[in-house]
C-alpha cells in the first residue's frame, strides 16, 4: 500500500513538473501561412493560435486560434439552442409526469376531454338561447317603434334606449359564443396531443395520422419511461 502511494505521488509530482515546464519553442503559422518553429511568437500572430513546446520536446500547451465574429455568433447561437433544448426537455418530463399522474389510460383522457367539451357546449347553448331571447325582445320593441311611426309619432326615448341596450347585449353574447367556440377547439386540440402522448408513454399504438403524434425523440432516457396502463383511484380534473 505504501509503495502504491509512493508511485502515485511520484506520478503526481511528475505531472506537476511537466505542467510547470517553460516554453522553449513556439510552433505557429506565420504571415505566409507556413508552419514555423521559433523561440518566440510575434504578438500580431498570437490570434492565429500556437503550440508551446518544452526544451525536451514535450508539448506544454496548445492555444487555439481566436474565433471570427461569425464563429462567435454561431457558437453563442448553438449554446443558446442547447440550453433551450435542455429546458424544453425538463418541461416535457414534468408534463409527462403530470399526464401520467392524471391519466391511467387513454380512456381517462377521452373521458376528461368529453366532460370539458360538454361543459363548454352547454355554456354555448345557454348563451345562444339568451341571444334568441334578446333578439325577440328587440323585435317587439322595433314593432312598437314602427307602430308609433305609422301613427305619426316618434319612437319614445325608452324604446330607443332599450333597443340600444339590447343591441349591445346581443353583440356581447355573440362575442361570448365565438370565444367559447374557440376555447372548445383549443380544448379538443390539446386533449388530442395529450391522448397521443399518453399512448406513447404507455407504449400503446397511436391512431393519429402521421405527423400528428408527439415526436419519438421527445421521449429520452431522461424523461418518463414507458409505463403500463393500470387503473387509478384519482379522478382527472
Amino acid at each position: 500500500m505504501k509503495a502504491l502511494l509512493t508511485i502515485l505521488l511520484s506520478l503526481s509530482a511528475g505531472t506537476a513538473l511537466a505542467q510547470a515546464k517553460p516554453c522553449e519553442w513556439y510552433k505557429f503559422v506565420n504571415d505566409e501561412n507556413i508552419m514555423v518553429l521559433a523561440y518566440s511568437i510575434p504578438p500580431a500572430l498570437v490570434h492565429k493560435g500556437y503550440t508551446c513546446i518544452a526544451k525536451d520536446g514535450e508539448i506544454v500547451k496548445v492555444v487555439p486560434r481566436e474565433l471570427t465574429p461569425e464563429e462567435i455568433a454561431k457558437r453563442d447561437k448553438d449554446i443558446a439552442k442547447q440550453k433551450a433544448d435542455e429546458a424544453a426537455g425538463v418541461a416535457r418530463a414534468r408534463k409527462d409526469q403530470e399526464l401520467t399522474r392524471l391519466y391511467a389510460s387513454p380512456k381517462d383522457v377521452e373521458e376528461a376531454r368529453d366532460r370539458k367539451v360538454l361543459s363548454i357546449e352547454t355554456a354555448i347553448a345557454t348563451t345562444t338561447s339568451n341571444i334568441e331571447r334578446l333578439k325577440l325582445q328587440k323585435q317587439r320593441l322595433e314593432q312598437q317603434a314602427a307602430d308609433r311611426e305609422r301613427e305619426g309619432l316618434a319612437p319614445s326615448p325608452d324604446i330607443l334606449d332599450n333597443l340600444k341596450n339590447l343591441e349591445t347585449q346581443i353583440v356581447d353574447k355573440e362575442h361570448e359564443v365565438a370565444t367559447r367556440k374557440a376555447e372548445k377547439q383549443q380544448v379538443i386540440d390539446q386533449f388530442r396531443l395529450d391522448l397521443e402522448r399518453i399512448k406513447l408513454l404507455y407504449g400503446l399504438p397511436s391512431d393519429a395520422p402521421k405527423g400528428e403524434t408527439a415526436p419519438a425523440s421527445a421521449v429520452s432516457k431522461n424523461e418518463a419511461p414507458v409505463l403500463t396502463a393500470t387503473a387509478k383511484s384519482e379522478t382527472p380534473n
